[in-house]
């Protein structure tokens, strides 16, 4: 996914945790269900990797985002 779908995407799903009235648990369960490819094996090696490592459970979207955005976005993005 290119850095502009990428925005798009979150602007999207947030529009809808935000109509819906999602908390952050149901919204990321709803990512989650929603990851297709690439992102769902690579959610699923972070989900195996942070097992046991209470302190990187990830828990709610806010979280979730921002390891997305550290995969999806280059280092020199501000």
């Amino acid at each position: 996914m290119n850095l502009e779908n990428y925005f798009d995407w979150v602007q999207a799903i947030e529009s809808i945790f935000e109509m819906k009235e999602y908390n952050e648990e149901k919204s990321l369960q709803l990512v989650i269900l929603k990851l297709k490819g690439y992102a769902s094996l690579w959610y699923e090696h972070l989900r195996k990797n942070s097992i046991g490592k209470v302190e990187s459970k990830i828990k709610t979207w806010s979280k979730f985002k921002k390891h997305m955005d550290k995969k999806s976005q280059p280092s020199s993005y501000k």
